[in-house]
């Protein structure tokens, strides 16, 4: 109730102490480079009364392309996820464990933006509630040439021999957190009201809105409700192409629509831009 004004899912009280604030660090890895590439593998490390209590990771089946070069950061390759969970089972989890939690991420927008646009492609609505973020700290408090996650955790003394790996990375940024409390406190961020005003950079869902549809396809809306099985006409940067697809579901992510769809051909999820399908129209079989 007392986080209303900013649309929080919140239940603590602003002037909560800084070591008192349940803390739930998550972080992701995915299928592309892109923030709104499929989500790949999850972590979210809870922290109550400045410690860390539990860590909580899965792999996610994304049903569509691994770009070897997102392979090459994190190592995860289409072997290792083949029978992991899909999203829709994943999504309910990632939720009841942020719940009631303040979130904190390095590079918080980043993450936001691949569990939001997760939430828009399982069609459930996703908690409003604020990231800290770890990155806008370190470049506060710390003097460093680089901010990235593996320098500031070195020049903590907090370093991981593994990176780029969601509970890894997650664990590095939670102990980073924790490293940081007293600096915060002589800095006069002694609450959970000064501590979101000044190091919160994203709020989960803030990134996604609902779908408008293209004026020009004004059938496409009512075959994306029905699940339609259709043929569209898709222009990409090497030319327009026919695809086969079954429609799932559409949303807005930060400026731009998109619809989810399924390859019916190749057996795959696809994110299409909206103002990229130039027709929509029957599959060219019964």
């Amino acid at each position: 109730m007392r986080w209303r004004k900013y649309g929080f899912h919140l239940e603590i009280p602003p002037d909560t102490p800084l070591k008192e604030i349940p803390f739930c660090v998550v972080d992701t890895e995915t299928a592309s480079a892109w923030s709104g590439g499929h989500l790949l593998e999850v972590a979210a490390v809870r922290i109550h009364h400045g410690e860390i209590t539990d860590v909580w990771d899965t792999l996610v089946n994304p049903q569509t392309t691994i770009d070897p070069q997102t392979t090459a950061v994190h190592g995860i390759t289409a072997l290792d996820v083949r029978r992991a969970p899909l999203l829709h089972k994943i999504i309910p989890l990632l939720s009841n464990r942020m719940a009631g939690h303040v979130l904190v991420a390095h590079n918080a927008p980043f993450d936001e933006g691949v569990l939001s646009i997760s939430y828009a492609r399982t069609e459930i609505t996703p908690p409003r509630l604020p990231f800290i973020d770890t990155l806008k700290l370190a470049r506060t408090l710390l003097a460093l040439d680089s901010n990235r996650l593996q320098d500031v955790a070195l020049h903590l003394n907090v370093a991981s021999d593994t990176y780029h790996r969601a509970a890894a990375d997650a664990l590095v940024t939670a102990r980073i957190l924790l490293s940081l409390m007293d600096r915060l406190e002589r800095e006069g961020t002694g609450d959970l009201q000064s501590l979101v005003h000044g190091f919160s950079t994203a709020v989960l869902g803030q990134s996604i809105a609902p779908f408008e549809p293209p004026h020009r396809l004004p059938q496409l809306m009512l075959s994306i409700y029905a699940r339609a099985e259709v043929e569209i006409i898709y222009k990409s940067h090497s030319g327009e192409h026919a695809m086969p697809v079954r429609l799932l579901t559409a949303f807005k992510f930060r400026d731009a629509d998109y619809v989810e769809a399924w390859h019916m051909y190749f057996k795959k999820r696809l994110t299409l831009r909206a103002d990229r399908i130039m027709k929509i129209g029957p599959l060219p079989w019964p």
